[in-house]
């Protein structure tokens, strides 16, 4: 059994150590058993913490993604109602808009829009106008209190495809409000994307 343990170099291997216990009990070496004893309990709780924080950091990352999804979901919820109050809850007050696109000429633009007419252009769209911003995935990065999420995304006009491409969120996480959207920036194209 001793063959078989010491081929297990690295591995903690819990019959293995028990084996290597008694036989040193059985020598009556008493001393050599409490520090083999603490080694043992030391190893195996050490293991099992890092094991509790490796799987802690992961759900905890999961869920602060969650919470980024969901505060540009509700971003779009306010879009989608035209409700400027709603929107306002998920951004800095010091928000950066803006969108890239590309001329007739093929030349690529970039256009700031203060946040004032953001909202004032979405509350006026006329009532019979029907439009929906699907977006088709999300993909959330976060370093501390940093989040950014990719979101492709394809715009509908009256139930028709009008434009599509890819919005980018920068979000930081606040104190008393939570994630925050302080940057958005999107690309926007006529034909179909893939």
């Amino acid at each position: 059994m001793k063959d078989k343990c010491n081929e297990n170099v690295g591995f903690v291997n819990s019959h293995c150590q028990f084996s290597v216990l008694r036989s040193i009990v059985s020598n009556g070496d008493e001393m050599q058993f409490l520090v083999s004893l603490v080694k043992f309990i030391f190893m195996r709780n050490v293991l099992s913490l890092l094991l509790f924080l490796f799987v802690s950091q992961l759900f905890g990352q999961g869920e602060e993604k969650a919470q980024v999804q969901k505060t540009i979901e509700t971003f779009f919820e306010g879009f989608h109602a035209q409700d400027s109050m709603k929107i306002k809850e998920t951004i800095s007050e010091d928000v950066v808009i803006q969108t890239i696109s590309m001329t007739e000429e093929g030349n690529v633009t970039v256009k700031d829009e203060e946040l004032v007419h953001f909202l004032r252009s979405i509350v006026s769209i006329p009532k019979t106008t029907q439009f929906r911003e699907i977006i088709k995935d999300f993909t959330i990065q976060i370093d501390g209190p940093m989040a950014h999420a990719w979101t492709p995304y394809e715009f509908r006009l009256n139930h028709n495809f009008h434009h599509c491409g890819v919005n980018s969120f920068q979000l930081v996480k606040d104190t008393d409000k939570g994630w925050q959207i302080i940057y958005i920036v999107d690309t926007r194209r006529r034909k179909p994307c893939e």
